[in-house]
């Protein structure tokens, strides 16, 4: 997405998965891609005024799909349209037919925050979440798990993040890059990782946190990205996020 880095300075040209502590993304292995609740995720196209994009975004309830707000909104081109979400997508194939949202929804404050003060905005970042709603099933009778527990995110236990990227990679396979190190507070609900590097067209993809069960339940989606210095920012799932997926999500 066109607002999907804070920071850019360049592009960076990835050898390896990790460099001095830091993670990169890198495609899933068949067996992972195929498994819930990595088979939830799927690859988001729509347009942004005459503009196509690539984005990300997961399936929670049987007809939702959790994505961030920027891929829905933008200050200059307003609402996106003819978002079409591919599940499972690799290599010109999905696990469904793919379907245009019938409906879309940002958090409040979103909007007002973006026209005022931009999209790279760290007040953007902070209510950077959406939703897309669907005539049909979008996961095939199955949904990812979510929480609104920040404690997850700040504490040193499993996390990874998936999406399909659009820069290093082209958009035709899921990436993976994960990290046990705690997420930091930067604005409200928007929160940074130093150790992961999210790439374009990963925005809108699910971070998830891995709970004491042993499950992976999804506690924030991809918003932001830097190359230097390296960070990787969410907008964590909190009681505002909840209270939006329970009145239009379900």
């Amino acid at each position: 997405m066109h607002q999907f880095f804070s920071r850019l300075i360049l592009l960076l040209t990835l050898a390896a998965s990790v460099a001095h502590g830091q993670q990169y993304p890198q495609p899933v292995s068949e067996m992972s891609r195929q498994q819930f609740p990595y088979s939830m995720v799927g690859l988001l196209d729509f347009f942004s005024g005459s503009r196509i994009y690539t984005a990300s975004g997961t399936v929670i309830a049987e007809r939702t799909v959790l994505t961030a707000g920027h891929n829905l909104f933008d200050r200059r081109a307003g609402w996106s349209t003819d978002l079409l979400f591919l599940r499972a997508y690799h290599q010109g194939e999905a696990a469904d037919e793919g379907q245009i949202a019938s409906r879309i929804f940002v958090l409040g404050g979103y909007r007002p925050s973006v026209k005022r003060y931009g999209g790279n905005s760290f007040l953007a970042f902070a209510s950077d979440l959406g939703l897309l709603r669907f005539t049909e099933p979008a996961g095939a009778g199955g949904h990812a798990g979510w929480t609104a527990d920040r404690a997850l995110l700040e504490a040193n236990i499993d996390k990874v993040a998936l999406g399909y990227g659009a820069e290093d990679h082209d958009g035709e396979e899921l990436l993976s890059v994960g990290t046990s190190s705690p997420f930091e507070k930067v604005f409200g609900a928007f929160l940074e990782s130093d150790s992961l590097y999210f790439e374009g067209g990963m925005s809108g993809g699910p971070l998830f946190s891995r709970t004491t069960a042993g499950d992976l339940t999804i506690t924030g989606v991809i918003v932001s990205g830097s190359v230097q210095p390296v960070s990787g920012g969410i907008r964590s799932l909190n009681p505002t996020a909840a209270r939006l997926i329970y009145r239009y999500g379900q």
